[in-house]
């Protein structure tokens, strides 16, 4: 399962700190901002909660599952994708 997050550009240094604590190896920045987590199981709100958005640490940001893809980015983007893709 792969996880989309996105924080505004001032609360970006904190959700990187957070991501390497919380998911050292499973973890992507794919653009300023939106960052992607690749589990094989739980919710948009035990990411939440593991990076510190549930509690406040960081202010404001959205976490949401995602069912498919599609776009233009990056291609490294792509491979780590396809590669976390369950």
């Amino acid at each position: 399962m792969i996880f989309a997050i996105y924080v505004p550009p001032d609360e970006e240094e904190l959700l990187q700190t957070n991501l390497v604590a919380s998911y050292p190896d499973k973890h992507l920045q794919a653009a300023s901002g939106l960052w992607f987590v690749a589990l094989p199981l739980g919710t948009a709100k035990d990411v939440s909660d593991k990076i510190g958005l549930t509690e406040g640490k960081i202010k404001s940001g959205l976490v949401t599952s995602i069912g498919g893809y599609y776009g233009r980015l990056s291609p490294y983007v792509w491979e780590w994708l396809v590669k976390n893709w369950q």
